[in-house]
């Protein structure tokens, strides 16, 4: 619960238009999709991405969004 508190207060930093990227530890992000993605996964367990993997999300609206990629690797020329 408190990791959920601590991500609404980040929503409302966040612009309320466009595309992000979330980059950070695993628990907050499986947490974020958890708590406010329309097409989260279907377990919780299933909302774990793997290290240094990032998810890609579509704001829907102040408080929801749209998963996009999922455990996106990092494109390195």
């Amino acid at each position: 619960m408190d990791v959920k508190l601590r991500l609404e207060n980040f929503l409302k930093k966040l612009k309320t238009s466009g595309d992000v990227l979330m980059v950070s530890h695993q628990l907050a992000i499986a947490v974020f999709l958890w708590a406010f993605c329309v097409n989260r996964p279907k377990s919780f367990s299933e909302c774990l991405i793997s290290r240094a993997g990032m998810v890609k999300l579509e704001r829907v609206s102040d408080k929801s969004f749209r998963l996009d990629k999922f455990d996106a690797k990092p494109q390195i020329s």
